[in-house]
């Protein structure tokens, strides 16, 4: 995950990749204090005969939230619509009716089985990307948590998560369960300070000792002793509202010194402060509302098959090689990425428009191929210029004509478009568009076509994409996104391998690897599209089978100029296949372009979900010099897939070489949390004005990627709540996965605001958010502090130095960093050599020990951390770590460090030979009252 906290001036925005949208919050609307819009989708793979009364559970699950979010949120917000859609495969249920545009994958509610295996799993979370204030992508809830008695209280928790952007206010880490306060007294972290209980195991609620492991947890007393807070315990009897900034009420009043995630990616605002300026309740909207009667208005629909009409501009602004392009394009999305049951229908437009095939349901390959046949050839092209009105018409006509009148309305028009047309989008189309529940898809084709269609794209809940001019890879990896987002997850839905292109000069070959895992190999199409006369494709697979223009699979289309070879429906050979590409043209004639692409469908033996990579954006229009994060979900099912090398590929405005930028999920720099499957980058390499599309390549490799049954996709591995729900029920399973390669691209995002100007603006580098106090030493008095080292700009190259600062006064540190004491590499309080004026390059770890001089026991050491470039330019303040003196016992950050293994070991060694020994009894401990006057616990 990321955070978008990492500017220390200036305006952050955020880009996610996940399944290419906007957060779903974004379809939620509130006025008068009721939220509207809100939708809550099951799956496909659940069953109706096993779960006949589970629209009853939603509905009494949302009845009760309802409620308790009016009570929360201090009367300014409740449910007032809900939508709940049920699969395709259901059965018609009371009061139903059939939509296209509501599905599965756009909803803000996900209801689905966490396990193939096992759907008896009672869990609930958000999958964000976003940090503080920044919504969440969807709230998934397993069937079996609708049974949990305090479900509607929970779920007022998670919608805090999602729409605000707030986080919890528990300890994530067995580390973070104590801390120092003002007056020297160790505290349990909670919310508020009014909670008393105690520290003990999630499982079995003994009481814990220190040092704490990941598996202990506060637990307050219920009732509780105070009204706050939901996101520390939504389950207490008693509370009933978020922790706020009111000094004068203890019983909510927020902890900014608890060790948790809201302090520390919120900059230490409570919960009620973020909530209070949202979008929701900012300058007073939404005021305080004396209500009756919260109760929802639901609706319960029939998720329909999609139906897409294709809208092609063919103005003068499609000559050459854009229309061939969109042509090969086309063809082959028709062909192998369309998949059964879609209805599909096709229009062209210039100044006028054409339709050129009515929907037609896709159930064979004669149907596709009856499209295909359709499509637009050079000599349909004008010399007009485009009306993008007329052609957006002519397809809202077609979606509401071309079936019988018991197929629903709605639907997605796929706009593609070059023209330079600037006339205004009339307003009553905009309302047809809204009337239909219709979602547009534009695809420029260039930059030349108006940002009106970005416009278009938000106001319809779809959005904008946008292809290099001539570039079919650019256009088919768009395509299949677009296919992605319309239809939503799928069983037999195309995953990408590999898209690549290049020129190939006459007479030159180029050879390259391609992997198939064992999570596909269904249906496995390799293709290749070209520029004139065919060139030769010799494709051979890990023992040596050799495919080639003899073979029966292979294939030549001299119409649209493409070499195929399909692998079949059966199931082909896992490993690493080989390709090699000709042009046979003589030595010396010019280059060709050549598109190459490799699909496959999920196994048909395998009993897993399918890897899969997402990409997702939060929002479509940045203003420059705003930084940009890019997010990459890496998943199978919902369990994250960790240890993946992820690369990005950003095609810009007038530059025709492509920005290059890794991803990590190392919890730094632009990364939210560590090995959780998602993995962040910033983005600040702008050339212009103009749309921006990313194409990502996610590698696994053999040994270094693995899977965890227990760690769930956007969770933090030491968020254990997730374990406690499946233990005893699914077996802790890691498994190291075999190479795997996986490719997608995302909509397109528009930068405004640049000048050459400021071409060259500065980015400082970002915050660090991951200062953790690793390990204490008591017989020297030693702290080892840790870090992952920013970059000179944002997560990029590397910092000119840090500044670094330790407080004993937590409330002077956090008002004025200057307060702290700065500690110099020169000093004798650093004692591993460390320089704070040499960084490392970003995204590697940096470890520096400091001897505490004069140390006191139950006196706090906080620690905080900055970075700067060259230019002076600093970094936002790092998250604020604390260590601690105190009597009796020692204890480390994550896992115990070889040094304190040694320690512990040697301890067990002294303790058996007490057992035979008196006289070494009682020489230990006449040495240990020497020696042991100041341990150290870690806070």
């Amino acid at each position: 995950m990321h955070d978008n906290h990492c500017i220390g001036v200036g305006v952050m925005a955020i880009i996610i990749v996940l399944s290419h949208s906007l957060s779903c919050s974004d379809g939620v609307t509130i006025s008068n204090n009721g939220y509207e819009g809100i939708t809550v989708a099951l799956s496909q793979d659940i069953l109706q005969s096993s779960n006949g009364n589970i629209i009853d559970k939603v509905r009494q699950l949302l009845t009760v939230a309802s409620g308790y979010l009016y009570t929360t949120t201090r009367r300014r917000a409740y449910f007032r619509q809900v939508t709940i859609v049920v699969p395709s495969s259901w059965s018609s249920i009371r009061d139903q009716s059939v939509s296209v545009q509501d599905t599965f994958n756009h909803a803000d509610i996900q209801i689905d089985s966490f396990y193939k295996q096992d759907s008896d799993i009672a869990f609930a979370y958000v999958l964000r990307t976003g940090s503080c204030n920044i919504a969440g992508h969807a709230i998934s809830i397993t069937p079996s948590w609708l049974d949990y008695s305090l479900a509607g209280r929970e779920m007022v928790r998670l919608w805090a998560q999602y729409r605000y952007g707030v986080f919890e206010e528990y300890a994530i880490r067995g580390q973070d369960l104590l801390y120092l306060d003002s007056k020297g007294i160790l505290q349990p972290t909670r919310c508020s300070l009014s909670l008393t209980g105690n520290i003990s195991h999630i499982v079995t609620r003994q009481i814990c000792k220190a040092p704490y492991s990941d598996q202990c947890k506060f637990f307050a007393n219920d009732p509780a002793m105070a009204t706050a807070s939901v996101m520390f315990d939504s389950q207490l009897n008693g509370v009933t509202e978020f922790c706020g900034d009111d000094r004068n009420n203890q019983q909510t009043l927020h902890n900014h010194q608890a060790i948790n995630r809201q302090n520390n990616f919120c900059h230490l605002k409570s919960i009620w402060n973020v909530i209070n300026a949202s979008n929701d309740f900012t300058n007073g909207i939404n005021p305080p509302r004396n209500l009756t009667d919260v109760t929802p208005i639901f609706t319960v629909v029939r998720q329909a098959y999609p139906k897409v009409v294709i809208a092609v501009d063919i103005s003068n602004s499609m000559r050459g090689e854009a229309l061939t392009q969109v042509r090969q394009s086309l063809a082959f999305f028709l062909q192998y990425i369309v998949r059964d049951g879609q209805s599909i229908g096709l229009v062209t437009f210039d100044s006028s428009s054409h339709t050129r095939s009515s929907l037609i349901t896709i159930r064979d390959s004669n149907d596709r191929q009856q499209l295909i046949n359709s499509l637009p050839t050079d000599t349909t092209v004008s010399a007009i210029t485009a009306n993008l009105t007329v052609g957006l018409v002519t397809s809202i006509q077609l979606l509401r004509t071309s079936l019988n009148s018991s197929t629903p309305s709605g639907g997605a028009i796929i706009l593609i478009t070059g023209s330079a047309d600037r006339n205004q989008i009339d307003s009553s189309i905009i309302q047809l568009i809204r009337s239909n529940k219709i979602t547009i898809l534009p695809i420029s084709i260039g930059q030349q076509p108006p940002a009106i269609l970005e416009s278009i794209a938000k106001i319809s809940r779809g959005k904008s994409y946008y292809a290099i001019y001539g570039s079919p890879q650019a256009l088919v990896d768009t395509l299949l996104s677009i296919e992605q987002f319309v239809t939503g997850p799928a069983l037999n839905a195309p995953i990408q391998l590999y898209s690549n292109e290049f020129f190939l000069s006459g007479g030159v070959s180029n050879q390259q690897e391609v992997i198939i895992d064992g999570d596909v190999g269904n249906h496995t199409e390799f293709s290749v599209i070209y520029q004139g006369r065919s060139v030769r494709v010799i494709l051979t697979s890990p023992t040596g089978r050799e495919y080639s223009p003899s073979s029966p699979e292979y294939t030549i289309d001299n119409v649209f100029q493409r070499v195929r070879i399909y692998l079949g429906p059966n199931q082909t050979e896992i490993g690493i296949w080989r390709f090699e590409v000709t042009n046979p043209d003589s030595v010396g004639t010019p280059t060709r372009r050549i598109s190459v692409f490799l699909l496959s469908r999920p196994s048909l033996i395998s009993h897993q979900h399918p890897l899969i990579m997402q990409i997702k954006m939060d929002t479509s229009q940045i203003s420059f010099p705003q930084a940009t994060i890019l997010s990459v979900v890496v998943r199978k099912g919902y369990s994250a897939v960790v240890g993946c090398q992820v690369a990005g590929s950003i095609s810009r405005p007038s530059v025709n070489v492509p920005s290059r930028i890794t991803f990590r999920d190392d919890g730094a720099g632009a990364d939210l949390t560590k090995d959780d499957g998602i993995y962040s980058a910033y983005f600040t390499d702008y050339s212009g004005n103009g749309r921006y599309s990313v194409l990502v390549t996610v590698t696994g490799v053999t040994n270094m990627t693995n899977t965890n049954t227990y760690q769930i996709v956007g969770l933090p591995r030491s968020d254990i709540t997730f374990a406690s729900a499946v233990m005893g029920k699914i077996n802790k399973t890691v498994s190291v996965l075999r190479s795997f390669t996986r490719m997608g691209s995302s909509h397109s995002f528009y930068v405004v605001n640049y000048t050459g100007a400021i071409d060259n603006y500065n980015y400082p580098p970002c915050r660090i958010h991951d200062l953790v106090v690793l390990q204490v030493n008591y017989v020297n008095a030693t702290i080892t502090l840790q870090w992952t080292a920013p970059g000179g700009d944002m997560d990029s190259g590397t910092a000119q130095a840090y500044e670094l600062r330790m407080s004993n006064n937590f409330t002077a540190f956090t008002t004025d960093f200057n307060q702290g004491d700065l500690i110099n590499s020169s000093s004798s309080s650093v004692i591993n050599g460390f320089r704070l004026d040499s960084p490392k390059g970003a995204g590697d770890i940096e470890r520096i020990v400091i001897r505490v001089e004069k140390a006191s026991i139950k006196k706090p050491y906080i620690f905080a951390i900055r970075s700067y470039d060259d230019l002076y330019a600093y970094s936002a303040i790092s998250n604020y770590a604390q260590a601690v003196f105190v009597d009796d016992f020692i204890t480390t950050s994550q896992q115990p460090s070889r040094g304190l293994a040694i320690v512990i070991a040697s301890v067990v060694i002294v303790l058996m030979i007490i057992l035979v020994i008196n006289w070494i009894r009682i020489n230990y401990w006449s040495h240990s009252e020497k020696k042991n006057k100041h341990n150290l616990i870690l806070i």
